[in-house]
């Protein structure tokens, strides 16, 4: 059994130096390597590789985040981290039995990871994914989003909380109403009301997520229940009677 990888590490050096190693491996095969995490997902998507290893420290998206989307795609692959952290943040992986990579790359730790990704592939189900799902909340919980992945096209774009004006789940997908653009986004609502929760976004409506800080004007509907006009759009959004009660508290209704 061939197992299919993709790199993925902002610096050349260290992603030519995991390249060589991997491809001592006879049951190994190097799809791609990336220096841009933004240009590695789309093809990610589309080549379905077994594994990908990814480092952790990356400007624009890190690793995290990168983890983040793929945990999210239908043939999800298993997931290496490449790090440079010191010995606790390490634990913190081995504790969550997250299969990592510590830089520089030793031969005998190497070979272990190897040895693991080979096990994991032959024995993949959901249960393989729970524990990098646990580090990823765990970390999330920590290092608020800055910026979420949004797609437009076939392109990911980079969108800071502060510019979405609210969130809207549709038959299509979810749908990221920003000033300029609508983006979509693979999270649903939910998910993004989590991921959110630390940038004064409130779930008003089963399908809406708004803005708090883009509240222009608040308007008296029918049954005692609101609807909100946001700044930088004309729609106006309903607040469902299973959330006024909150709703008028963070205004002081």
């Amino acid at each position: 059994m061939t197992i299919s990888a993709v790199l993925v590490d902002d610096e050349l050096p260290a992603l030519e130096e995991l390249a060589y190693f991997l491809r001592q491996q006879e049951d190994f095969n190097v799809l791609e390597s990336y220096t841009d995490p933004l240009k590695a997902l789309p093809q990610i998507i589309s080549e379905e590789p077994d594994v990908v290893f990814l480092d952790v420290n990356m400007p624009e998206m890190d690793g995290f985040t990168l983890a983040e989307q793929l945990l999210k795609l239908r043939r999800r692959p298993l997931l290496v981290f490449v790090t440079a952290y010191d010995q606790y943040a390490v634990r913190a992986f081995s504790l969550n039995a997250v299969d990592y990579i510590l830089k520089p790359i030793m031969q005998d730790r190497f070979d272990k990871t190897l040895d693991r990704i080979r096990e994991r592939v032959s024995l993949r189900s959901e249960k393989s994914y729970e524990p990098v799902m646990q580090m990823l909340s765990a970390h999330r919980s920590s290092h608020p989003i800055t910026r979420l992945p949004l797609w437009k096209g076939d392109r990911i774009h980079l969108v800071p909380p502060s510019k979405i004006i609210y969130c809207e789940a549709t038959e299509e997908g979810t749908v990221i109403h920003c000033p300029k653009d609508p983006y979509l986004s693979q999270d649903t609502l939910g998910q993004l009301e989590e991921l959110l929760e630390a940038h004064r976004f409130f779930r008003c409506h089963r399908s809406y997520l708004i803005n708090l800080d883009m509240v222009e004007t608040i308007i008296p509907w029918f049954n005692n229940t609101y609807a909100v006009k946001l700044a930088g759009t004309d729609a106006e959004i309903p607040v469902s009677r299973r959330n006024i009660k909150a709703f008028k508290e963070l205004f002081h209704l």
